[in-house]
């Protein structure tokens, strides 16, 4: 929280927030273990970390979401987020999670962490409801 009140900042450089989120880590458990599910998420989260190093700052608040502030323009960031999201995937593809991410353009979008949070998360909520239209579609 610390680090995004700094982002949201007027006088700020301008900076993304991002959240990737994990989805059907249930049915990963009910099928393989709760410590399976862990790993898994332990082996996704040190990718990410790795991946968003040396421009993003990584934090994983919640078991199925990472977190990532990068002081860069979103065009700056867009390759970056485009590559973890591959990556992420074909990583969980054998556990048939779901990965989706939001983001947030700060300050532009939000004036305190909490506004940066929702602006975020409601991106995430629309990439989840695509990526599943997306997979009724194709059957």
């Amino acid at each position: 929280m610390v680090h995004l009140a700094e982002a949201v900042e007027p006088e700020s450089e301008p900076s993304v927030f991002v959240v990737f989120g994990l989805g059907g880590l249930d049915d990963h458990e009910l099928a393989h273990g709760l410590e399976a599910t862990n790993d898994l998420i332990a082996r996704l989260a040190d990718d990410f970390a790795r991946m968003v190093r040396p421009e993003g700052v990584c934090y994983a608040p919640r078991r199925r979401e990472f977190c990532a502030i990068f002081e860069l323009s979103v065009v700056e960031v867009s390759p970056i987020l485009a590559n973890a999201a591959i990556t992420l995937r074909r990583e969980s593809a054998l556990a048939e999670l779901l990965i989706a991410f939001g983001l947030a353009v700060l300050p532009a979008q939000a004036d305190d962490p909490l506004a940066a949070l929702r602006v975020a998360d409601g991106n995430l909520v629309q990439a989840r409801k695509t990526q599943r239209r997306n997979r009724a579609a194709l059957g």
